[in-house]
């Protein structure tokens, strides 16, 4: 969670970190990077921040940094957590996915999954995202594992009268 002030300054740069399973309180001690995307697709790595094993961790030191448009956690990969995709960072996305490095895109791809596998996200705004993602993806590690996605998406997410639908769309991206 982040917020910026009218001059586009962050003023709260709050990390959550929750349990995955209620009876087993297993918050940890992470380092992890964390990657700004800016407006004009600039980017800034910042490396090495600690979030602390407690449900909110408030990153005081980037506060007064010029404010990102989209925001990646865990950048580079290195800690063991899942990463849920924030709505300003997805709808960036959308738009610019294709501007990502290959372990930012598989990121990506992770995030909106789990987050549609969660009830966090709707199976069909993941779907759309995906496809759309599947149109500029050239990696093929990232490609099978998105259709897998999909696949998984169509079959045992969304609504059965949207089936014949995402299974036409799925066609048209892979084979057009």
């Amino acid at each position: 969670n982040f917020e910026s002030d009218s001059n586009g300054i962050l003023t709260k740069f709050e990390i959550k970190q929750e349990a995955v399973l209620e009876q087993f309180n297993n918050l940890q001690t992470l380092m992890i990077d964390i990657l700004f995307i800016h407006e004009d697709h600039s980017q800034e790595e910042i490396k090495r921040v600690i979030v602390l094993p407690q449900e909110i961790t408030t990153i005081k030191t980037l506060i007064g940094k010029k404010s990102p448009v989209a925001v990646i956690l865990n950048h580079n990969d290195w800690a063991y957590i899942k990463w849920i995709i924030c709505p300003k960072s997805l709808l960036y996305m959308k738009d610019n996915y294709h501007k990502l490095i290959d372990i930012d895109r598989a990121l990506v791809c992770r995030s909106i999954y789990d987050k549609a596998r969660d009830a966090k996200m709707s199976s069909k705004i993941f779907l759309d995202s995906a496809l759309l993602f599947l149109k500029h993806e050239s990696n093929t590690f990232i490609l099978q594992t998105l259709l897998s996605f999909v696949s998984a998406s169509v079959h045992y997410y969304i609504p059965f009268d949207s089936v014949d639908k995402y299974c036409s769309e799925m066609f048209e991206v892979v084979y057009y």
